[in-house]
């Protein structure tokens, strides 16, 4: 980090395939200062397995809608698990964001499937933020013209 204190973890680019594979054989499991260290080769994001990932429990939630306050965001992510921790935050531009913190990995995972790129406004904050060329007269207003 800025203070030289480690951060725990490494990236070693070697030229020649070999050379990695030589590190990876003597360096894999070693003892350094107290820790055993896993050396093993890059793998692409979407090349790892999935299992790996399947022990979040933390989820950063953005997009969160204007109406929502921490109960809310506490009442929608309970649905699927025990949340241990919630917290309704603002970035310095006012965009709206949240940590949720489930007690068990299954739960946040359920919590993505359901609710990735899933539009949580109301069908009135979602109209109130479209163009003028997309808002609809509403039906009272229509009727009366008629």
């Amino acid at each position: 980090d800025d203070n030289g204190k480690s951060k725990g973890y490494g990236f070693v680019h070697y030229e020649k395939e070999e050379a990695a594979k030589e590190a990876i054989l003597k360096v894999n499991g070693m003892k350094i200062a107290d820790s055993t260290v896993f050396v093993g080769p890059f793998i692409k994001r979407e090349e790892r397995d999935d299992t790996i990932n399947e022990t979040f429990t933390n989820l950063y939630v953005r997009n969160m809608p204007p109406s929502w306050d921490d109960a809310k965001v506490a009442e929608i992510f309970g649905d699927f698990g025990e949340v241990s921790s919630s917290v309704l935050l603002n970035t310095d531009d006012g965009k709206r964001f949240a940590l949720v913190n489930f007690k068990q990995p299954e739960a946040a995972k359920a919590a993505v499937e359901a609710l990735h790129k899933k539009d949580m406004r109301s069908e009135l904050e979602k109209a109130d933020e479209a163009p003028e060329s997309e808002k609809k007269e509403a039906p009272e207003e229509k009727e009366e013209k008629e």
